[in-house]
C-alpha cells in the first residue's frame, strides 16, 4: 500500500520515530499516548501521567527522549500558533519527531473508536480524566475538521496555564523559526539563515493580530500571561527549568 510505504520512509529518515512500539497497523505510537489496560494505544487521549514527566524533565511528546534548548517545537493549526489567544493541548517534540508526524499526518486518520458516538466517546474520555489517568485532546493528525495547514514553530520560551490535569501549554511569541505544513509537506518557512525570514515571520505576525482585531480585541484584552507572551516575556522559561 502506498500509504505503508510512505510511512515507512518517514520513519527509516527518522531514528527517534523508529525507536518507538508500533500499533498493529505498523504506525508508530507517540511516548505520550493512552493505552489501555490491555497495552492498546487510543490515539486521540494524551497519558497525563506522561504528558507531566515531559513537562516536567524536558522530554518529546513523540519519542519520549530529552530536548536540548535549541530544539523545542510546537505542532497546532494556524490559531493556536499565531493568535495572541492561541494555546497547545500538546507539549513540545524535537524538530525531527515534530516533521516525521507532519509527514504521517495524512494516514493516521483511523481512529480506534471511530465507531463510538460523540457523546459516548466523551463520556468515556471524562472519566478517565476525572481518575488522573488522562488528559483528552484533539489530535489534528486526526481531527475530521482540522485546519488547512499546521504551524510547526520553534519557541525559546513555554509556559504552562492552568490547573495539573486541566492545563493548556503557551508558547514565547514570535517563534524563532517556522514551517507552516499542509498535506504532508512544508509550503513555506521562516528558517534561521533564510533570504527573507523576516519578512515572512512579520507576516505571521500580521495575521496573529488580523485575528485578534477580528474579535473586536486589543493587546489590552489580553490576559496578563497571553500579553507577557506575546510580548516576548517568556524567552528562556520552560517548565522543566
Amino acid at each position: 500500500m502506498i500509504a505503508r510505504d510512505r510511512i515507512g520512509a518517514v520513519i527509516a529518515q527518522s531514528p527517534r520515530i523508529a525507536s518507538l512500539p508500533r500499533d498493529r497497523r505498523g504506525l508508530p505510537i507517540p511516548y505520550v499516548v493512552f493505552r489501555d489496560d490491555a497495552g492498546n494505544p487510543d490515539f486521540i487521549v494524551n497519558d497525563i501521567r506522561r504528558v507531566l514527566e515531559c513537562l516536567s524533565k524536558g522530554l518529546c511528546g513523540v519519542c519520549g527522549q530529552g530536548m536540548d534548548r535549541d530544539d523545542v517545537w510546537m505542532i497546532g493549526g494556524p490559531g493556536s500558533a499565531l493568535d495572541p489567544r492561541g494555546m497547545y493541548n500538546d507539549g513540545p517534540v524535537h524538530h525531527e519527531c515534530g516533521a516525521a508526524s507532519l509527514r504521517m499526518c495524512p494516514y493516521l486518520a483511523i481512529r480506534r473508536h471511530k465507531g463510538m458516538k460523540p457523546v459516548a466517546k466523551q463520556s468515556v474520555l471524562s472519566k478517565m480524566v476525572e481518575d488522573g489517568k488522562a488528559l483528552g485532546f484533539v489530535d489534528p493528525t486526526m481531527d475530521p475538521n482540522k485546519p488547512e495547514s499546521f504551524i510547526l514553530g520553534r519557541v525559546d520560551g513555554l509556559a504552562a496555564v492552568g490547573s495539573q490535569h486541566d492545563f493548556r501549554l503557551i508558547p514565547n511569541r514570535p517563534f524563532i523559526e517556522i514551517e507552516e505544513w499542509a498535506g504532508g509537506t512544508v509550503i513555506q518557512q521562516a528558517r534561521l539563515g533564510q533570504v527573507g525570514m523576516d519578512a515572512i515571520m512579520e507576516a505571521y505576525r500580521l495575521d496573529g493580530e488580523r485575528r485578534m482585531k477580528s474579535r473586536g480585541e486589543t493587546i489590552f484584552n489580553l490576559a496578563p500571561f497571553q500579553l507577557l507572551a506575546w510580548s516576548g516575556g517568556l524567552s528562556g522559561e520552560f517548565p522543566w527549568t
